[in-house]
């Protein structure tokens, strides 16, 4: 669980053979471990989600007053405390992509420094930390629009540095679930200043690729999260998720036996899915249990790459599928940045470039 990123100088420019291999070095050793606050962003966000989208809707202000006053202060702290944090750790986690990256080519440097230091952050801030009557629409959506573009470059750089298919499998359905979600995002734009039918159901149509690539990659991502070594720890470690798994498939289940038609709102509170919400919405549990049981996993074992993809799972897990809030738009983002430095690291500690 380290958050540790190690000190080392950026590499000069030098004309011997051995100046690019320091600076991949370099690279791998910012882009191994999480970088700062991640966990703490992690748990925040999944503490906030929690609250704020599952237990303060849940209740009955007439019933339980005193206690919904307490949980919506709590969510508001989880809140701050995941954005915060989450921008010290997002800051750090893009540092290694813009000043020494392998990956990718000096455009895409130049485009993810420039949404990201210049556009995103700036903008995330404002809408994040300044009051909601300095908060506009315009900004959020801004925001958004940043987000996703950000976000696909990121996953697609780790796309073309994956070391296997099944890696950049996983890569493509991050830029896929960014890409579609922006897309989908303009299209409801474009159909609020002139409504055609076709702009209706090309928006319905990218909501629902994107939110299928956005289950595709909680479920595909389990097997990057499990520790494959046979050392004890790794034992304990899959067995503990193994263990989890029906535990928190049971859990969803008894959740929609008890809340019956109140299951699905509360789903789309907390995840923002609508493709299966009404016909099936138990499906939903399948990839969301197997994500928590190959986080809990990772998080126990001793591979810090699998740790931090564990912690952008579960910050995407806490975000749901295309947010709008500032707060969980921020942590989508750190999320699908996270996962992609766990995809580059291994690349990166055997040399390849």
């Amino acid at each position: 669980m380290s958050d540790v990123i190690s000190e080392v100088p950026a590499a000069q420019g030098s004309p011997e053979p051995s100046a690019g291999e320091d600076r991949a070095s370099t690279f791998s050793m910012h882009v191994r471990s999480s970088p700062p606050l991640s966990w703490l962003a992690a748990f925040a966000a999944l503490a906030a989600m929690t609250l704020n989208q599952l237990l303060v809707p849940a209740m009955s202000e007439s019933t339980r007053r005193v206690l919904l006053h307490q949980l919506d202060r709590w969510g508001a702290f989880a809140t701050n405390l995941a954005a915060i944090s989450g921008l010290i750790a997002l800051a750090f986690g893009l540092l290694a992509f813009v000043r020494y990256s392998q990956v990718m080519t000096l455009r895409q440097r130049l485009l993810v420094g420039g949404f990201g230091a210049f556009v995103f952050l700036p903008t995330i801030s404002v809408a994040v930390l300044f009051e909601r009557q300095r908060t506009t629409a315009q900004i959020v959506l801004f925001a958004l629009a940043a987000s996703q573009v950000l976000s696909a470059i990121v996953s697609t750089s780790a796309a073309r540095a994956a070391g296997n298919v099944y890696a950049r499998v996983i890569a493509l359905l991050a830029t896929g679930m960014a890409t579609f979600a922006l897309l989908s995002q303009v299209l409801q734009l474009f159909s609020q200043v002139h409504l055609t039918a076709w702009q209706i159901q090309a928006q319905q149509v990218a909501q629902s690729i994107g939110e299928i690539c956005y289950l595709l990659l909680l479920a595909g991502i389990t097997p990057l999260l499990l520790p494959h070594q046979r050392d004890v720890r790794s034992r304990v470690a899959r067995l503990a998720g193994f263990f989890l798994l029906p535990i928190a498939l049971g859990s969803m289940y008894l959740a929609e036996r008890v809340l019956q038609n109140d299951y699905a709102l509360l789903l789309y509170h907390a995840q923002r899915v609508t493709l299966f919400i009404d016909s099936w919405p138990r499906l939903y549990a399948v990839p969301i249990g197997l994500a928590l049981a190959g986080s809990i996993s990772a998080l126990l074992a001793s591979d810090r790459s699998a740790k931090q993809a564990a912690a952008g799972v579960l910050l995407l897990i806490g975000s749901g599928y295309a947010p709008h809030a500032p707060g969980r738009l921020l942590t989508s983002t750190l999320a699908l940045v996270l996962i992609a430095r766990a995809i580059i690291a291994p690349t990166q500690s055997e040399g390849k470039v």
